[in-house]
């Protein structure tokens, strides 16, 4: 009876554990990181009795978590990609929005501002129609300005956004190390041992990781998992946490980075290639966002540079060479805004980033690295320069190293920029791998403004002196009128008398001399008239001496010594003020001519006018218009492809979550019939124990 009962006992036993799993099981239904657990018995061995073993009843085998080892993998891949996508479609959905949509846009104040200089077109003499123009530039402007400020606020939000996944990170991280020590003290060593609960906890955790990174989990002998994310990097080895961290980006402090964070030093790690939210909010802000506010400023940048050239090429109402309207993008605090200096403890050297043709412009960045430094004298230089979009590299100048001493501008050959070198410090001088970073068109947007308020200063008519470049020159000058001085002048342009402008040679020396003479319209080598008073006209020798020219004096074996840093120069003669932008080569030549004005005259205003439908940019293959749209475009098409990769991605999810919990979801009806299954055993386990009770008693009484 003894038997008996113990087998009893050992069934109530089993019963009650499978009841206490089914319990826990229902419990956790809304728990969505719980695996379904089962209990499964085993029988508790058997006596042999004759020729016949008899068994002794059932023990608790083990409580198995009910896990599809590739099924979690499988959901780990789709958790991250589906996160990696809603990232960059909700970034990039808010900068679509803000490129398009009719309340921000800009294009729209790009039409009402050249309509406004059709205005000016038709009615040229009036103030009235100036004062709208200059005010639908302003509110252009300002449009620009606030498409910045709202771009860079997204790239605060973005940096921002990065900081606080970091921060969870590193969260998860101490999470997944204390489970793991939590499971090794469950486990005391031996791997046959369960901790499921433990188990469903970390596995969660892991999940979350996921969701941030790319994750690979190694199971250890222990029980203890170790986990590492992106492309290998240690997050977590048994007990022991890696802490994350960003650093301030170097040249640009808001350019922040991923590092791995030791304590004693800061490992950079590339976060474009790390996986899920993390790699998506570093892919956005580097290759959509930045990309973005340099096209952003680009079109800012191509509107106020073509419209300030174009006014030097016409009169104000003053009768003067019109100025600027619109940002100098060319002075000198916008120039060297466009060069970062990184920290790299190579020396220091003051540069600045000039623009030369917007049709050239890319609106990329580019990385400007010593290759060559020699102190001197002369001092020497050359430079490695890498497009950071496309990695192209040019080597700066390409026949060999500038010789500072005699010229400072660096041309980048079919970049539409140039490269001014101001100052090299002896007292820090740059090192080969000294490095800088151009950013030609990045802030245009935030500094574009509306310089003047005066309606008179709109250059609407022609200019009164022209300049014609000769089509066969061979060099790279370039002759403008920078100002009219004295229509009183002696040798002041008429109608009927042009003038030849004619560079007859270069002379090398401590300073390059670009020898000309000054031709009247029969070719002739003019001289100063004999009214014109003594001392005319103060110029420049063909050996770069100052030269005073009197009446008589022929105009001829003059020169112009180019400034070796803007490399231009100007020139004081016949009443106006003439600038030489770049090096002529011998035989070439210009003509200036008297270009009749008067009231009325609005053939430069009808010019500005015209340069809204002009292909400016890319080399010649986009208006203003064109260049926006297309910035809009893209964004749009990242935003559209984005939206759906999330889709695919989230069905990809959705199914790998159903088949782990085709696994290890709890079933009511499951665990519903469990409930009833295991309490007809367990009363069935208290029925033997009560019958083996009953026959130990009947025994009992059978003595008396």
């Amino acid at each position: 009876m003894a038997d008996l009962l113990q087998i009893g006992l050992t069934g109530l036993n089993v019963s009650q554990t499978g009841l206490t799993t089914t319990g826990h099981n229902i419990s956790n239904i809304n728990n969505k990181s719980y695996s379904r657990q089962v209990m499964t018995a085993d029988t508790l061995g058997s006596q042999r009795i004759g020729n016949a073993f008899v068994g002794s009843g059932a023990q608790v085998k083990a409580i198995e978590r009910q896990y599809d080892q590739f099924a979690y993998k499988e959901n780990l891949i789709n958790t991250t990609s589906q996160k990696y996508y809603e990232t960059r479609y909700v970034q990039a959905q808010q900068l679509d929005s803000l490129l398009t949509s009719e309340d921000t846009s800009v294009s729209a104040d790009m039409l009402t501002m050249f309509g406004s200089m059709n205005g000016v077109a038709d009615h040229p003499n009036t103030l009235e129609a100036r004062k709208v123009f200059l005010r639908d530039a302003g509110n252009m402007t300002s449009t620009f300005n606030r498409i910045y400020d709202q771009m860079q606020l997204q790239y605060d939000s973005v940096n921002d956004d990065i900081s606080k996944t970091v921060t969870q990170l590193n969260t998860l991280a101490t999470s997944l190390a204390d489970v793991n020590n939590s499971i090794l003290a469950a486990l005391g060593g031996d791997p046959n041992r369960s901790a499921n609960d433990l188990f469903d906890q970390r596995d969660e955790l892991v999940r979350q990781v996921s969701e941030i990174a790319n994750v690979s989990v190694i199971p250890q002998a222990n029980g203890m998992v170790n986990v590492s994310i992106g492309t290998g990097q240690p997050l977590v080895l048994g007990s022991q946490a890696t802490t994350f961290g960003v650093e301030i980006g170097d040249p640009d402090p808001q350019h922040i980075g991923l590092v791995i964070d030791n304590g004693s030093a800061k490992i950079p790690l590339d976060g474009s290639v790390i996986g899920g939210k993390l790699q998506s909010l570093f892919e956005f802000r580097d290759q959509v966002l930045e990309p973005g506010m340099n096209e952003l400023g680009l079109n800012a940048l191509a509107i106020a540079h073509s419209v300030n050239e174009q006014q030097k090429q016409g009169l104000d109402l003053d009768g003067q060479i019109g100025s600027p309207l619109f940002t100098d993008f060319n002075s000198a605090s916008s120039e060297h805004s466009r060069v970062l200096s990184h920290g790299d403890g190579l020396g220091t050297a003051t540069m600045g980033v000039r623009i030369d043709d917007l049709g050239s412009l890319s609106g990329n960045e580019f990385e400007l690295k010593v290759t060559t430094f020699n102190a001197g004298p002369p001092q020497q230089i050359q430079f490695s320069m890498t497009d950071k979009m496309t990695g192209k590299i040019q080597t700066l100048p390409a026949a060999g190293p500038l010789d500072l001493s005699t010229g400072q501008r660096l041309e980048v050959p079919g970049e539409g920029f140039s490269i001014g070198i101001e100052n090299i410090d002896l007292a820090d001088p740059v090192q080969v791998g000294k490095t800088f970073t151009l950013r030609p068109t990045r802030t245009a947007a935030q500094d574009i403004g509306v310089i003047t308020t005066d309606p008179r200063k709109v250059a609407a008519a022609d200019a009164e002196v022209k300049v014609a470049t000769t089509a066969t020159n061979t060099g790279s000058g370039e002759l403008s009128i920078k100002s009219i001085n004295s229509r009183s002048d002696v040798l002041y342009l008429t109608k009927d008398n042009p003038y030849t402008v004619a560079f007859t040679g270069v002379t090398a020396g401590p300073s390059t001399v670009y020898e000309y003479e000054m031709r009247d319209k029969n070719g002739v080598v003019m001289t100063v008239p004999l009214n014109a008073p003594p001392g005319a006209y103060t110029v420049t020798d063909n050996t770069g001496a100052t030269l005073t020219l009197n009446p008589g004096d022929p105009m001829t074996g003059l020169g112009i010594v180019l400034d070796p840093l803007t490399q231009r120069q100007t020139v004081n003669v016949a009443g106006i003020t003439l600038e030489l932008d770049g090096k002529p080569a011998s035989g070439d030549s210009f003509t200036l001519s008297f270009n009749q004005t008067a009231d009325g005259d609005n053939r430069n205003a009808l010019v500005i006018a015209g340069l809204q439908s002009q292909k400016l940019l890319k080399s010649g293959k986009q208006t203003f218009q064109d260049n926006y749209a297309a910035l809009g475009s893209e964004i749009g098409s990242v935003s559209k492809n984005a939206k759906t990769s999330m889709e695919a991605s989230g069905a990809l999810l959705e199914q790998s979550t159903t088949r782990v919990l085709a696994t290890a979801g709890v079933s009511l009806d499951e665990e519903a019939a469990n409930l009833i299954k295991f309490q007809q055993s367990y009363s069935a386990s208290a029925r033997v124990i009560t019958v083996a009770g009953e026959l130990f008693s009947t025994l009992l009484q059978s003595f008396r």
